[in-house]
């Protein structure tokens, strides 16, 4: 069971992010839903600007700003799906300045809030979601029990702000 993570930058070329996570980071931090995972998998991890991040999300959800993770699923049959020996799972974008801004909001280490994030994103692609409340209560109680893992609190806390973030 592998997890392979390509990372690609669009961001820091234009600015500069106050953390962006590497490929370690996120080996690290994917380590327990790999150890789950039945066969060899293969996720893209870019990085991108607030404006390019508003227009995918206007795009692709109808949605008028920038978010802070889009994921897209793999979208090919099965046989270019395994093409290169991996099953295809899809791209998280991530909008490192929207990050910032809502761990700041949030009073929550910038570090804390990648983390979620990025397992969030991660989550999507495994077929998670949190649109009907049933799937969200089950979605949120894994991101839980994942960061737990690595030492980092709930990021819920019944925050409002937080919700509205991840919608």
């Amino acid at each position: 069971m592998t997890l392979k993570i390509d990372v690609n930058d669009l961001y820091s070329a234009e600015a500069q992010a106050a953390f962006l996570p590497t490929e370690q980071d996120l080996q690290t931090w994917y380590r327990e839903v790999e150890q789950r995972l039945d066969g060899d998998y293969h996720v893209s991890v870019t990085y991108v600007t607030p404006e390019y991040m508003q227009e995918l999300n206007g795009q692709y959800r109808g949605k008028d700003y920038a978010t802070n993770v889009l994921s897209f699923e793999f979208m090919g049959d099965e046989h270019e799906a395994q093409a290169f020996g991996f099953t295809e799972l899809g791209d998280l974008i991530i909008c490192p300045p929207v990050l910032e801004r809502e761990a700041k909001e949030q009073e929550k280490p910038l570090e804390h809030h990648w983390t979620h994030i990025c397992l969030h994103g991660l989550l999507h692609l495994l077929g998670y979601d949190h649109i009907e409340p049933e799937d969200a209560v089950e979605m949120e109680g894994k991101e839980k029990e994942l960061l737990a893992q690595l030492g980092i609190p709930d990021p819920y806390r019944d925050d409002e702000k937080i919700r509205e973030s991840l919608e």
